[in-house]
């Protein structure tokens, strides 16, 4: 019974997991650590809840969005300025008011058929040039 009751609760856990939409990627071939944020704004305002993500140099990063196949696509769509998604690059983690104000990252927005075209692997710095 108890056999059950633990495959029944593992079961239900896995069915109602939303899951991950995770076909985009970020590719660094710069000698440098970066990092990036990802958003629907076109204009990045500073606040302490900024999603600053690590971006490594000669790596790839796989980058998801929770609602599985096609949620990058509705989210862009739906969320976007003029249904774009954007990637701020920045050199430093440590993001302040001072660095957005100057304008002291580099920004390039995609739309879904920019990204289609790339097979959502957007390397850096190739594609922001």
């Amino acid at each position: 019974m108890k056999k059950i009751t633990i495959i029944t609760i593992v079961t239900v856990f896995l069915i109602g997991c939303d899951k991950l939409d995770e076909k985009l990627r970020l590719v660094n071939i710069s000698a440098k650590e970066l990092f990036y944020v990802v958003s629907y704004k076109d204009d990045l305002i500073y606040n302490d809840n900024l999603d600053i993500n690590s971006f490594p140099n000669f790596d790839t990063v796989k980058v998801g969005i929770i609602g599985g196949t096609g949620a990058w696509e509705y989210h862009i769509n739906k969320r976007g300025s003029d249904s774009t998604l954007f990637i701020y690059i920045f050199s430093e983690k440590n993001i302040t008011e001072q660095i957005i104000e100057s304008n002291l990252y580099q920004k390039k927005g995609f739309k879904v058929k920019d990204l289609d075209s790339l097979n959502w692997i957007v390397t850096y710095p190739d594609d922001f040039e």
